[in-house]
């Protein structure tokens, strides 16, 4: 598998605060059944792309001493600021394989500039991976906006834990219905530590597998595709989430 979204670096935000507690994580991912893990703190001015990633270039030696088979990539959470395009073209921000943002989206509103800045990013060469839109109070009450930002071009990442109620039943409902419209590309842990927020996406995998035959697309190849530049969502794929059955459904 695959895990798009993990806070496994130590010290630079809310994620793991040591080292010990960064190879717990690792081991914890290993057991889920991950083999690839990218690692995203949250963007800071205090924190740089060459800060991560000798920070996961130091990573991959203590896990190779632990023989803990785990491969790590560097790149950042973005936060959703007016900003932000500056912020890329100064080189603040760590996109994952030099190309693909994944980007925050507040959890209470979205802003004015919402469009304006997602497509002043695009249109600088970059393309967009919204982190959980399914915790997002606007979509929760319209995922349908998640629709319109995937026919513009963007990419999406549900957490294992909306898939598993972690953040409550509208998150998971709205998780659940983005996974069935074929609204997602990647799964994430979004993983803290690892005692509370653990990045065990195991049983999140086997849920993914009763909503949707792509299940192992989204765990696993499409984010391996990711990192070699080769990854396209399947034309089609996606649908309204608001329309036909899924409004009943939403509704109920």
């Amino acid at each position: 598998m695959f895990d798009l979204h993990c806070h496994i670096l130590p010290g630079v935000d809310d994620g793991a605060d040591s080292w010990e507690e960064s190879l717990e994580m690792a081991r914890i991912s290993l057991d889920s059944g991950v083999r690839t893990v990218v690692a995203t703190p949250h963007m800071s001015p205090d924190l740089s792309p060459e800060q991560v990633s000798r920070l996961v270039e130091e990573l991959g030696l203590r896990l190779s001493a632990q023989g803990l088979p785990l491969k790590v990539v560097p790149g950042m959470e973005a936060r959703l600021e007016p900003d932000l395009p500056e912020l890329l073209r100064s080189g603040r921000v760590l996109p994952v394989g030099g190309r693909y943002l994944l980007l925050e989206l507040p959890h209470f509103s979205l802003p004015v500039y919402t469009g304006e800045l997602l497509f002043k990013v695009m249109l600088s060469g970059y393309q967009v991976i919204l982190a959980h839109p399914e915790r997002n109070a606007r979509v929760m009450e319209n995922p349908g906006l998640v629709f319109e930002w995937v026919s513009r071009g963007m990419l999406v990442q549900v957490n294992s834990g909306s898939i598993l109620g972690k953040f409550g039943s509208r998150v998971r409902q709205a998780a659940e219905m983005l996974v069935k419209a074929g609204l997602v590309h990647f799964l994430g842990s979004d993983a803290h530590s690892a005692s509370g927020r653990r990045p065990d996406m195991g049983e999140a995998v086997k849920v993914l597998g009763r909503l949707t035959p792509m299940a192992q697309e989204i765990a696993a190849l499409n984010g391996h595709l990711l990192l070699q530049g080769d990854f396209a969502p399947p034309e089609g794929a996606a649908q309204p989430p608001g329309t036909g059955g899924w409004r009943r459904w939403w509704r109920r």
